[in-house]
């Protein structure tokens, strides 16, 4: 599902030899690997016995995940035997896997989350259960998926966690039974978010925030709050203390560890630290370290801004570089602005972080027109959809003359970050809605996207709705209208219009 161009990038560059698919490829996807083998088709069979291969070294790669990268192109980060097993054995342990449990795969394929949760099951003997291949449209299909398979474990990404939580609190609903554990991660977890979620679900629950880069295997620190615990309303839940066969560090500029209280760069060392990137020949490069002052092996800096406090647990502060989360994805605005670079019609682009709905965090693109050029923002967008991952395209959009310096001659990211994360006034939509399902559609779209109006042929994702704000979005139609549709009606419907039209056409097909 990934775009074209980034698919050929990751598979080029990770050398792959073979793909095995349950199902067909299309011309341009089968054109990417020398063989292609359909394990339903049969389309080739593997005629010759597999050599038998000794146990794996320590350092041997175990697989490679690609990160978002600040040149312009993703990076792979290979990790290692060693790295990978030491976390799933500490995964069956902390969250106290048996046979009995049935772990819900929800991670996206190609995002190292997926890891956690596959393999700690398997080799605990328990049943993963995997989603379907199309986004759960509504939380109570979510809620309805879970409870009908006896789930037991809930791995989710941080942003989906923090909209159930206010689903459950705006809309009702409950937790299925079945499940005794949640674990989050991603990005930092809301402390206002977990003390509504405690309120709404009490204590029958576990929960657990985990923190780890793709650099350190999945998952480097926990933080499972004790009881009476209650954080700071505002602030995001600590990172926690480090699994393990872990060392975690706070350090100076110089790379010694600095007392309690005060703000440094974590550093991470021990088992779980990985390989190296793909093609660096296991050199010293972005974060990698071949030593610790401390002697203890290979590390990893990891460029978020942490202070770590008398008991001993970490809270994040920030980041050293430009480097953001968004819904949970890693994101490089560098790459982000060389895909919006490679349009004709733009002839400069920066990429900053603005504030969206409900404080999460949304991509906002500024944009200088070419010499003599028209700038058409809606075709910009789609033109790096086609290039990025969904996550990686911004949601807000504004256009300037040139873009604002600093009295160096950088780029001024803070000003761009003060427009915030509303783009600059559009012309009035052409139409407006004309029939009244048009009407109650327009207002949950402008609920929605926090707008004040939206016309019949506004697009959802122009207006910097994405597939978690389609969830929300999904999930208010079928209140409003009783009408379950797929998340995918959405990419197939994007304006109040088409939405309109193809519920009105349900409606007049539906049997009396």
């Amino acid at each position: 599902a990934q775009p074209e161009p980034r698919l050929r990038t990751m598979i080029t560059g990770a050398g792959v030899e073979r793909i095995v698919v349950a199902g067909r490829l299309s011309p341009d996807q089968a054109s990417l690997v020398p063989t292609v083998v359909d394990v339903v088709g049969e389309s080739e069979r593997i005629a010759q016995a597999p050599e038998v291969l000794e146990e794996p070294d320590t350092e041997d790669p175990a697989y490679v995940v690609f990160t978002s990268g600040s040149t312009g192109s993703p990076k792979g980060v290979v990790v290692g035997h060693g790295s990978l097993a030491n976390f799933v054995a500490d995964a069956v342990a902390r969250y106290e896997l048996e046979p009995s449990d049935r772990i819900l795969q929800f991670a996206a394929p190609g995002f190292d989350t997926l890891i956690e949760e596959l393999l700690p099951g398997l080799i605990a003997g328990a049943t993963i259960v995997m989603r379907p291949p199309e986004l759960f449209p509504t939380f109570e299909a979510f809620r309805r998926f879970v409870e009908s398979h006896g789930i037991t474990v809930l791995d989710l990404p941080t942003a989906w966690w923090h909209a159930w939580v206010d689903e459950l609190q705006h809309h009702g609903g409950e937790v299925p039974s079945s499940v005794r554990l949640v674990i989050v991660g991603g990005e930092a977890a809301s402390v206002s978010r977990w003390s509504t979620w405690r309120r709404l679900v009490g204590d029958g629950v576990r929960w657990v925030n985990t923190y780890g880069p793709s650099e350190a295997t999945v998952v480097v620190a926990t933080f499972e709050p004790p009881p009476g615990w209650r954080g700071r309303a505002g602030s995001a839940m600590p990172i926690g203390h480090p699994i393990a066969n872990v060392h975690l560090a706070a350090v100076d500029g110089s790379g010694h560890e600095i007392p309690p209280h005060l703000v440094g760069e974590l550093v991470v060392t021990g088992a779980p630290v990985a390989l190296g990137y793909l093609g660096d020949g296991g050199g010293a490069v972005d974060g990698f370290a071949a030593s610790h002052a401390t002697g203890e092996g290979r590390i990893f800096r990891t460029g978020d801004l942490v202070r770590m406090l008398p008991d001993g647990v970490f809270e994040f502060v920030g980041r050293t570089d430009r480097q953001v989360k968004v819904r949970g994805t890693r994101v490089e605005p560098g790459e982000v602005e060389a895909a919006l670079r490679s349009h004709p019609a733009v002839k400069d682009a920066a990429v900053v972080v603005a504030n969206g709905r409900g404080s999460e965090a949304v991509l906002a693109a500024h944009l200088v027109a070419a010499p003599d050029v028209a700038l058409d923002i809606a075709e910009v967008r789609h033109h790096a959809a086609a290039r990025l991952p969904e996550p990686m395209v911004p949601a807000v959009w504004h256009q300037h003359g040139e873009l604002p310096l600093t009295a160096h001659g950088k780029i001024d990211r803070n000003m761009l970050a003060s427009h915030g994360s509303r783009p600059e006034p559009r012309p009035a939509a052409g139409e407006p809605p004309a029939t009244d399902t048009e009407r109650r559609l327009a207002a949950l779209w402008s609920g929605v996207l926090d707008r004040n109006a939206v016309g019949r042929t506004d697009d959802f994702f122009d207006l910097g709705g994405h597939s978690l704000l389609g969830v929300r979005l999904i999930s208010r139609i079928a209140e409003t209208f009783g009408a379950e549709l797929p998340l995918r009606a959405i990419f197939d419907s994007p304006t109040v219009a088409s939405m309109a039209e193809r519920l009105d056409g349900a409606a007049s097909a539906a049997p009396s």
